[in-house]
């Protein structure tokens, strides 16, 4: 059997005359994106898309590599070939990124055409570009985190270049997911069984502060710096992101949580004290009885005490330390007044919480919630 041989196309004249404009375009714009002051160069904690001698070189994305795709996008030395017209419809930034003149290269569209695509370096990690175009390239974008328990990953990504890009939907979906679990609402955070949200790192916290203070959103800082001043000594080792990179806290907000840490346990044990204190309810029917069980539970606080240093203070289950041989021993009336005193206790408490925590958040502890509020 003979040996197959391919022929390849010649290229047209007209294909020709694209190449050779393509390459003067990119002759004559290299230097500019060289000097160019364009927002989109990185900032503090973004990726540098700039090349570097010791830059690795540029790779295909799998995911996001599309044969038809119409525009290359250039997240540290990893591309994207995507739809121009999908991102620009959904972000003025982007359309109006899209519009600035950028260097372009032929790509093939199919077996025998080839289209130039412009080539746009983005100040972006791969890893959040990649969850932007994850959540657009569906085209269902009624709700991006409703349905679906997202990563603090994808939530971060979803913020950050939301906000940069004008993503709008994707930006207030993600804020108002963050509200809702680090609520400024008291019986809303004291549901939760977890600091953070399910499937979250116990140190996103960090990251969820830097949100916070990143889109001016104070309602989420109390409960997410109080989850911070909660990690303790962990704290010091950051919250690392998808890329590799640490997130830390600023040393304002790390100041805070070591000056809160003892602030926040004093109040706390101090509000368990006066919660068991032997004063009896004066519908009591059994005065010395549930006198002695009270002053007991006070007493029983030496064994619980890992408990109540390290878990929250608005969670804990303090009525187990009225129990003696697993039930209850105060009367009805004592067991529904201490359960008042706790709900009293937490409630003041969470009160104070911008307080012991050095932030200003308007309307906190007045009783009217924000979580629903644009």
């Amino acid at each position: 059997m003979s040996a197959r041989t391919t022929r390849k196309r010649a290229r047209t004249e007209a294909e020709d005359a694209v190449k050779q404009e393509l390459d003067a375009v990119d002759a004559s714009t290299a230097a500019q994106h060289r000097d160019s002051d364009s927002p989109f160069l990185p900032t503090v904690g973004e990726c540098d898309p700039r090349p570097n001698d010791a830059a690795p070189a540029p790779e295909r994305d799998p995911e996001f590599w599309f044969s038809d795709g119409t525009i290359i996008l250039v997240a540290k030395n990893v591309e994207f070939r995507f739809y121009r017209a999908l991102l620009a419809d959904r972000s003025p930034v982007f359309k109006a990124l899209f519009a600035e003149q950028h260097p372009s290269r032929l790509e093939p569209i199919d077996e025998h055409h080839a289209i130039p695509c412009p080539v746009v370096p983005l100040a972006d990690c791969p890893e959040d570009l990649r969850h932007i175009l994850r959540a657009y390239v569906s085209g269902k974008q009624t709700s991006f985190v409703g349905a679906t328990k997202p990563s603090f990953n994808q939530i971060s990504a979803f913020i950050r270049l939301g906000r940069k890009y004008e993503l709008n939907e994707l930006y207030e979906q993600s804020r108002k997911f963050l509200k809702s679990h680090y609520s400024n609402d008291l019986e809303v955070w004291a549901k939760h069984t977890y600091w953070e949200p399910p499937n979250w790192a116990g140190n996103a916290c960090i990251g969820v502060v830097n949100l916070a203070r990143l889109i001016n959103e104070p309602s989420i800082l109390p409960t997410a710096l109080l989850s911070c001043v909660y990690l303790d000594d962990l704290i010091m080792n950051g919250c690392r992101r998808e890329d590799g990179s640490v997130e830390s806290l600023s040393d304002e907000d790390l100041a805070r949580c070591f000056k809160a840490s003892r602030a926040t346990r004093q109040a706390s044990l101090a509000g368990v004290m006066r919660t068991f204190r032997d004063t009896v309810s004066p519908a009591c029917s059994k005065e010395k009885s549930c006198a002695l069980v009270l002053g007991g539970a006070l007493q029983k606080m030496e064994t619980h005490m890992e408990l109540l240093m390290t878990g929250s203070p608005f969670r804990l289950e303090l009525k187990n330390l009225l129990k003696r041989d697993g039930k209850v021993r105060t009367c009805a009336s004592c067991t529904a007044m201490v359960e008042e005193r706790m709900k009293k206790e937490r409630a003041e408490l969470w009160a104070r919480l911008p307080e012991l925590l050095d932030v200003e958040v308007p309307g906190w502890g007045n009783g009217v919630p924000q979580n629903g509020a644009a």
